[in-house]
């Protein structure tokens, strides 16, 4: 494991004590557990296909309401107790999916040795299970990886689970940073929605030098870190499972197609090409994808994350993932040099964070029937693809990788 590690419950507790005193690219993240499918499916998949259960948990897929209200008699000292034994989370996040992601991360007994951030391009591209494998007989041991990407993500959010996993002690020995097309674009949906979540307040804490950032946001804040009632407010069915003595979940049932496993990879159904080709074509006609680009928050923030974790003695790396090539070629026609530019910002903001960059220029030419969800997202059996594209394809990232762990 990195350097300068401590164990995760005395940091855990630490932390408890303290506490007492998408942008365009992606769709509105959901606050429920329902969702809608993915249209003409090529072949069903299911959970027992494709869970791995992680540091002998297993996954049995509960599903999660958001925004239930809290009992009446629930009190803020009992909620304070239940966190601090651990049959609640540290505090409610902005979805079911993140918590249930951050929750898994928090159960394992050990910092994953490999972790990858993101967005959703990542959070369903890239299978932990198969990096694992795919490493452990590159390195002739046991490697564990985990996907802490996330939807609508930006590097806000990612950095804010960054600082999470230093307070945890669950930094890894290998960080990749998975940079999509629009990933390097402003943050909206942290700034405006997940930075004002209460798991955020606890996280992050309230003096922040952030433009947007309120007298109110700070007296919002300091409450979700005091009381635990508002810390918790509209937590209802996460509370109701602690009330019953069970502890929070670690894999989630979004809906009937969808699944989030315990080692952070989401499992969707999956299309035919040519469903993905109609929807690309479609997608590119009717509206505006907007230009790939590294802003200077995307630049700020990415180098944040680089920052916080190399402190902890992890080797940080970045490489990309593309749309789909039926979406690439479309958005190509319509912008010519689009790719370039995609290809341009993710140089921008590796190069801003002095981290070794490994650039992708396109999926293989193993792309086809059932490896994507839509013009945008792979399917779990792309994802399987695609991963070992990034080891076996990547030029020198298998070998930065294997270095990296080899140094931790």
């Amino acid at each position: 494991m990195a350097s300068s590690r401590r164990t995760g419950a005395v940091i855990t507790a630490a932390l408890l004590a303290l506490t007492a005193c998408s942008g365009g690219d992606e769709p509105a993240e959901s606050t429920s557990t329902a969702s809608s499918s993915a249209p003409s499916p090529a072949s069903p998949t299911t959970p027992d296909d494709l869970a791995s259960p992680i540091d002998a948990l297993g996954d049995d897929y509960p599903s999660i309401e958001a925004q239930q209200p809290l009992p009446d008699d629930v009190t803020s000292g009992q909620l304070r107790a239940w966190v601090a034994s651990g049959r609640l989370p540290l505090a409610k996040t902005q979805s079911p999916h993140f918590e249930t992601m951050i929750n898994a991360l928090d159960a394992r007994r050990e910092a994953p040795d490999v972790m990858v951030f993101g967005d959703s391009m990542t959070q369903q591209g890239i299978d932990p299970q198969v990096l694992g494998e795919e490493l452990g007989q590159a390195t002739g041991r046991d490697v564990t990886a985990f996907n802490a990407a996330t939807s609508k993500a930006r590097w806000g959010i990612n950095r804010m689970i960054a600082r999470h996993l230093v307070e945890t002690d669950k930094a890894p020995d290998v960080a990749i940073l998975v940079i999509s097309t629009r990933a390097g674009d402003g943050d909206p949906h942290y700034e405006e929605t997940v930075s004002r979540t209460p798991f955020s307040s606890v996280v992050e804490g309230c003096d922040r030098d952030a433009e947007g950032w309120t007298e109110e946001d700070a007296s919002a804040c300091e409450s979700h870190i005091k009381d635990f009632r508002q810390r918790f407010s509209g937590a209802g069915d996460q509370v109701a499972r602690a009330q019953q003595g069970r502890y929070p979940q670690t894999s989630l049932r979004v809906d009937d197609d969808t699944w989030l496993r315990s080692d952070g990879f989401m499992i969707h159904p999956s299309a035919t090409k040519a469903a993905v080709e109609k929807k690309a074509r479609s997608r590119a006609k009717g509206r505006s994808a907007g230009l790939p680009q590294a802003s200077e928050l995307g630049r700020t923030q990415f180098r944040d994350i680089a920052r916080i974790l190399e402190e902890q003695g992890t080797t940080v790396i970045a490489t990309e993932i593309p749309y789909s090539p039926a979406y690439q070629q479309a958005l190509e026609r319509k912008t010519p040099s689009y790719d370039e530019r995609r290809q341009r910002a993710a140089r921008q903001l590796a190069e801003g964070a002095d981290v070794e960059h490994f650039p992708v220029d396109s999926y293989g030419d193993w792309w086809g029937d059932g490896d994507s969800r839509d013009e945008i997202h792979l399917a779990p059996q792309g994802a399987k693809k695609y991963t070992r594209q990034l080891l076996d394809d990547t030029p020198g990232l298998r070998a930065a990788v294997t270095t990296g762990l080899r140094r931790g």
